[in-house]
């Protein structure tokens, strides 16, 4: 499904001042949905708290393409889980004391020095400077050191809705929710670290022995994510699907004016795509090992489906523009 690009430039036009709506919390384009039913027909998605209460002022189409308006809320997922991995590796259980657990979607490389990084969302994360551990933080006596067995690294850049698209603006966004992380920690441990994203568990096969490549997903693409509280899934037998594309959504973390743009959202056909510990998963196309974005939240349970069959990422090359990384290292 192609999306032109004079609809994508009069939906940026119009939706700030959509988004400003009571109600309102998202706006993209994609897949027509009706009843929690797909159509391969073009259409603008807006997104709406409740679907019994749509506030007046949306318009029926932008660009002459047909708008349908759909029950859903996207909201961080961070949750706790217990397994330590030796070799550090995608898929995995981390824990900032800042901000609580979540997934370490890949380990990238720093493309200005070279070295090893870990891959995760900022609410997942925390500021520069927070400690990242694997598989959890220690208990913190006051006058004691901690005991460092678990320690990854600091985290060393970040990115999150904090610039303003307009000038006196105050609305705040960004292409993606991310942080990196060092793994000099680990390795002073005697940890190694892997291109891997971990497949069932611990004693058996990788989902991937590495990322290849990255690539831009296109709507209908099946797709595939190891996260700490799922492991691997990708839906149905019909596969994950990408659904929508350049979504605006509201970023929770920081309140009502502020946006993640150039978002993706993804239907996990048939059963849950995402539950709390996910976020910060790295999400593949649905057979390779091409990289395509990383996870960033999961839908409350609303009309049509239950929660966490809907997940919303952030486009690979943006995370990796912004964070000055490469997903494929060798």
């Amino acid at each position: 499904m192609d999306i032109p690009e004079e609809l994508i430039q009069a939906k940026a036009q119009v939706e700030f001042g959509l988004l400003a709506l009571p109600g309102v919390v998202g706006i993209g384009l994609g897949a027509r949905e009706e009843n929690g039913e797909f159509s391969d027909e073009l259409a603008v998605r807006i997104l709406v708290e409740d679907a019994s209460r749509v506030p007046d002022g949306l318009p029926s189409e932008i660009a002459g393409v047909a708008v349908c308006i759909i029950e859903r809320v996207y909201e961080p997922v961070a949750f706790p889980d217990v397994d330590r991995y030796p070799e550090l590796r995608g898929g995995i259980r981390i824990e900032s004391q800042a901000r609580g657990f979540g997934t370490m979607g890949a380990l990238v490389m720093d493309t200005a020095t070279g070295e090893i990084l870990g891959l995760s969302n900022f609410h997942v994360t925390g500021p520069v400077g927070t400690q990242i551990w694997q598989s959890k933080t220690p208990n913190l006596i006051a006058s004691v050191p901690p005991i460092l067995d678990d320690l990854v690294g600091d985290v060393l850049r970040v990115d999150f809705p904090d610039t303003p698209p307009l000038p006196l603006s105050p609305i705040r966004v960004s292409t993606t929710d991310s942080g990196v992380f060092r793994t000099n920690g680990a390795a002073a441990q005697g940890r190694g670290v892997s291109r891997a994203i971990s497949g069932q568990g611990l004693g058996f096969p990788d989902l991937i022995p590495a990322v290849t490549a990255t690539a831009e997903p296109a709507i209908f693409q099946t797709v595939r994510k190891r996260g700490f509280m799922t492991g691997p899934t990708n839906g149905s037998i019909l596969g994950a699907q990408v659904v929508g594309k350049w979504m605006t959504i509201n970023w929770s973390p920081g309140g009502g004016n502020t946006y993640l743009v150039e978002q993706v959202e993804i239907f996990g056909n048939g059963g849950v795509f995402v539950d709390g510990g996910d976020s910060g998963s790295l999400v593949l196309d649905g057979v390779g090992s091409t990289a395509l974005g990383l996870l960033y939240g999961a839908s409350r349970g609303g009309a049509f489906a239950p929660a966490g069959h809907f997940g919303m990422m952030s486009l690979i090359a943006n995370v990796e523009a912004r964070l000055g990384v490469s997903t494929v290292w060798a």
